[in-house]
């Protein structure tokens, strides 16, 4: 229910520079957490812990697509949060979510949050630095979506 609000009119969070923060919100803490509640019955700041790493990248898979889109929207005067950072800003913005989500996998493991062969999930890491190199952002989104998926199902396999 709560990604209607992401496409659907009035409110249309997707044309509005707040997308990757509810992108963040509803396929990061919103879905893992109600997964969670609803296998288990109770809520566990934990599980919001671990899905923080996702949510990290699923907004870089929206951040990169609207870095993609650019000179699109720029002729639109969209307005997307790399619209409103400037295209520089927001590059470093998609490498520093990259980045926090492998420290943050780092950390949850260290603290005991996740288990030690989550860091399978490691394994991602050269896709993420080839992201990071790409000169062209043309399909960066769908590989960032593609890193997403790799990193999210290895730390699950990881952490039964």
């Amino acid at each position: 229910m709560p990604g209607l609000f992401y496409n659907v009119k009035p409110f249309r969070l997707k044309k509005r520079p707040l997308g990757e923060f509810v992108v963040f919100a509803i396929w990061g803490s919103l879905i893992v957490s109600g997964t969670y509640y609803t296998l288990t019955g109770c809520l566990d700041l934990n599980a919001v812990l671990a899905s923080i790493s996702v949510g990290l990248l699923v907004s870089a898979v929206l951040l990169a697509n609207n870095i993609r889109d650019f000179k699109n929207d720029l002729k639109k005067k969209a307005k997307t949060l790399a619209m409103i950072l400037g295209y520089a800003a927001a590059s470093m913005l998609y490498v520093l979510l990259l980045t926090l989500a492998y420290l943050l996998l780092i950390l949850l493991v260290i603290f005991e949050i996740l288990s030690l062969t989550s860091l399978l999930a490691l394994l991602t890491i050269s896709k993420g630095i080839k992201l990071l190199r790409s000169k062209s952002p043309e399909k960066v989104d769908v590989k960032t979506a593609e890193l997403t998926l790799s990193f999210s199902l290895l730390v699950i396999i990881g952490d039964p």
